[in-house]
């Protein structure tokens, strides 16, 4: 509709002034040439603002898409856990920095790149990949997992889940989060234990007693 707007102005006041040509002293056929020029040129300038200023909307309007982005990222920076989007296809299109921690990898190493990329061969990675699917297909995903991080080595629980929204261009992509909670489960197993050491001692206690009394 715009580009019709665009034509319109410069195809319309050269019509004008051919039409008023009649009463024009110009020579033919150069005063009809230059009566087109003179219609057109206002059309022209016209043109070119139009043109300039749509070029800067464009650009405001990138500029405006770069700061909601670079905004939403400093937002999961800050948060603790590890935070990540995946394109369609499986490829990671945000990470915040807990997920680099968790990796041992640079942002710049993970963007771009899928799991299977990443983890060439791993059976885990083919797993995951086979999860993401079925998210992005509409289910969602809530499980515990141990795994080893890959650069202190520790033995790590922690709870992973995925679902999937519309980007802004109304494209599926999946949010994952993973959860550390290996500090929870280690006080659940030191509890455990605690209660379990409790009870023994509390038996021995008890035969303790009931041998005293039997000598009574």
């Amino acid at each position: 509709r715009r580009r019709d707007v665009e034509i319109a102005l410069l195809v319309l006041p050269g019509l004008i002034v051919i039409g008023l040509d009649p009463w024009l002293a110009w020579p033919r056929p150069a005063g009809l040439t230059l009566a087109v020029i003179a219609g057109m040129a206002p059309a022209l300038y016209l043109l070119r603002q139009s043109r300039a200023a749509r070029a800067a909307d464009s650009q405001r309007a990138q500029a405006r898409q770069s700061e909601t982005w670079a905004f939403i990222q400093r937002i999961l920076d800050v948060i603790p856990e590890a935070v990540y989007l995946k394109s369609q296809d499986g490829r990671y299109t945000l990470v915040n920095t807990a997920f680099e921690q968790e990796k041992g990898r640079a942002r710049a190493e993970l963007l771009g790149r899928t799991v299977q990329e990443l983890y060439p061969g791993s059976a885990g990675a083919e797993r995951s990949h086979a999860e993401d699917r079925a998210v992005l297909a509409g289910q969602f995903l809530r499980k515990e997992e141990d795994h080893v991080h890959p650069v202190s080595g520790r033995p790590v629980t922690r709870i992973i889940i995925k679902g999937h929204c519309l980007d802004p261009d109304g494209q599926p992509v999946l949010v994952g989060i993973h959860i550390d909670i290996t500090s929870q489960r280690q006080s659940e197993t030191q509890l455990r234990s605690a209660l379990a050491r409790q009870a023994q001692h509390n038996a021995a206690t008890n035969a303790f007693v009931q041998r005293v009394l039997d000598l009574i």
